[in-house]
């Protein structure tokens, strides 16, 4: 099979064409950030424009520098270089393809849950991701990071090219979630500035006669329907025992939901109160409080018989689902948190795959139940959603609508 019927299926623009020519180049382009100071800047926002290009973004790049400007603070390693981002925002044409809210917290539950023990290891390392427990002791300085755009994007997860403008939009976090303290005075000044923020994307550029095909396929309103898996976090008040919390989320079709507790503790131990207090209200951790935990999706409760005993042996009923869940039935690949590691980080998860749909086409609704026993804590619940989506590829721009 030519290069070209290979491109053209894998971006679903056409299934059947005659053979042409076999070479095609991918080359990244480097789109830096619009910001005159992008240091402390509390948004960050990254502009491509090119109506002549075709852009992969599932082998697309964000770069960061970080510079950590004191011995005593460090980057949230649990969620790597995309703890410094509360929201992120990706637009194509000027329409919202998708807009994840705290997307700190969802990398950082992503980065347990989903890659794997190598990958953790190797691209994880590179993303500066560490593993659950493990402390940054590293030397004081600049870092780089290199995040696939797919890691936090699930439209760019799926292989197609588009075309026009891009827009990606990063807006800075709080320093109680992004930063955490190395020892037990931080100086108030110290803080983690960004040095560069880039976006590296994939340019496909097959042959001419290949582009000139595409192109013109293209320009005859050839559309792609796909679904893509969308992720947002939802951080609750803090929640006494047996007090309940409504979430009203952004989609009609939910898939999945995890819970985990947010470490809050307040650590005076001989600095400043307000200081020392400041870098640890963004760490995921296990809570050996909850007696019994439970949602409900639109009035449906998952699981029927609610998870009981969390505190204590509960935990491997948890871990059993949250295995059997992201394993897929491959009980050979294991997950990428261990059983070891859970009873320091409990996610607990829920399936709402069988629950019935929502048919109204308004948000979803649903209702996290705690039954702690005697503590008031705060809960990150990171819930999956399916988004359907149309690319319309009409003249020289890929029109996206997202329903």
């Amino acid at each position: 099979m030519s290069v070209e019927k290979k491109m053209l299926e894998k971006y679903d623009i056409v299934k059947q064409q005659p053979d042409f020519y076999d070479d095609v180049v991918n080359e990244s382009i480097e789109v830096k950030s619009d910001n005159a100071v992008i240091t402390t800047a509390s948004q960050v926002r990254l502009h491509y424009r090119d109506g002549n290009s075709l852009i992969d973004l599932s082998d697309s790049y964000l770069q960061f520098q970080y510079l950590e400007t004191g011995e005593s603070i460090r980057l949230n390693h649990q969620g790597g270089a995309m703890s410094l981002w509360s929201r992120a925002v990706l637009r194509i044409n000027n329409v919202i393809v998708e807009s994840v809210d705290y997307a700190n917290f969802v990398a950082m539950v992503k980065h347990n849950l989903i890659y794997s023990k190598d990958y953790l290891a190797t691209q994880g390392s590179n993303m500066g991701i560490k593993a659950v427990g493990t402390t940054r002791a590293e030397a004081v300085g600049t870092k780089e990071y290199f995040v696939p755009l797919h890691s936090v994007f699930g439209f760019c997860s799926i292989n197609k090219i588009v075309s026009g403008e891009i827009t990606l939009e990063l807006t800075r976090g709080n320093i109680l979630q992004y930063g955490l303290r190395k020892t037990n005075n931080v100086p108030v000044a110290h803080d983690i500035n960004v040095q560069k923020c880039s976006l590296w994307l994939n340019r496909v550029r097959p042959h001419p006669v290949v582009d000139n095909t595409v192109k013109s396929l293209m320009a005859s309103n050839v559309a792609s329907e796909f679904v893509f898996p969308s992720y947002n976090a939802y951080y609750t008040g803090s929640l006494n025992s047996g007090q309940s919390q409504r979430i009203l989320t952004s989609s009609e079709r939910i898939l999945h939901a995890f819970v985990v507790c947010l470490d809050e503790t307040t650590d005076n131990d001989g600095g400043d109160a307000n200081a020392t207090a400041r870098w640890t209200q963004g760490v995921l951790k296990s809570n050996n409080n909850i007696r019994q935990l439970t949602m409900r999706l639109n009035g449906t409760a998952s699981p029927t018989i609610a998870y009981t005993d969390l505190n204590t042996h509960g935990k491997s009923r948890a871990y059993g689902a949250l295995f059997r869940l992201l394993s897929g039935g491959d009980y050979m690949g294991g997950i990428g948190l261990s059983r070891a590691e859970y009873d320091n980080l409990a996610i607990v998860p829920f399936d709402f795959r069988g629950s019935p749909q929502n048919l109204s086409g308004s948000p979803s609704v649903l209702e996290l139940e705690i039954n702690n026993a005697d503590a008031s804590e705060r809960y990150l619940v990171v819930v999956q959603t399916e988004k359907s989506v149309e690319v319309n590829y009409s003249g020289s721009q890929a029109i996206v609508r997202v329903h």
